[in-house]
């Protein structure tokens, strides 16, 4: 009888352990071993934009979301959700930039982190990208120190020729997950810092600061 009284114990604790856990999006997640400050994974994705896209011969887009933090953090990392379309071969480019702080909020400009990643393309044409959404890392060289309450960007571009067949899509959710930012955009050449062509409601997704406990 004890036996099965233990045997009993035991497995009601693992049931436990493995319960799903779900979390709104924009909140921190704590869930299959990974924390992350914000995640915005559940959201729908509905919506994309390309980096590098050609635009009117004016230079291709770099985009931009706004994001805050509840508490003061030190960032390592950031996951974005992006695909491509054609074989583009170049450097993904991620920086926390700090706000303007006009009226209207932008990026300053001025890099906070940065980190890369590699798009390449092998012999027989295929790219370590795939043309499916996917959640990509990119690792800060040194920790990156970032103030609750304050308002900072995530600026992503490419160094891949700028055309409307070989690119990198931003992906995003017009559903308004993340309350405390908004996506922006850019021509690379003139740096004009809009969101004409998006809704109040867009929001590139991503998920920051994730780390293995």
């Amino acid at each position: 009888m004890k036996i099965n009284r233990l045997l009993g114990l035991l497995l009601a604790t693992l049931m436990i352990g493995c319960a799903d856990v779900q979390t709104p999006a924009g909140t921190s997640l704590s869930v299959a071993g990974v924390n992350c400050v914000i995640d915005l994974s559940s959201a729908t994705e509905d919506v994309s934009f390309g980096i590098n896209a050609n635009s009117e011969a004016i230079g291709g887009w770099t985009l931009g979301q706004g994001f805050s933090l509840t508490e003061n953090k030190e960032i390592t990392s950031a996951n974005i959700l992006v695909k491509r379309k054609g074989l583009p071969k170049g450097t993904l480019t991620l920086e926390i930039q700090g706000s303007s702080g006009s009226s209207t909020p932008l990026p300053d400009g001025t890099a906070l982190g940065t980190a890369t990643f590699g798009v390449t393309v092998d012999s027989s044409g295929n790219s370590n990208l795939g043309t499916i959404s996917e959640y990509i890392e990119f690792t800060f060289a040194s920790k990156v120190s970032l103030t609750k309450e304050t308002l900072y960007w995530m600026v992503l571009s490419g160094s891949y020729a700028i055309n409307d067949n070989d690119l990198i899509y931003w992906i995003g959710s017009g559903s308004n997950p993340y309350a405390s930012g908004r996506a922006r955009y850019t021509h690379k050449v003139v740096n004009d810092w809009t969101s004409a062509m998006f809704p109040e409601s867009y929001d590139f997704l991503f998920k920051l600061g994730c780390q293995k406990p």
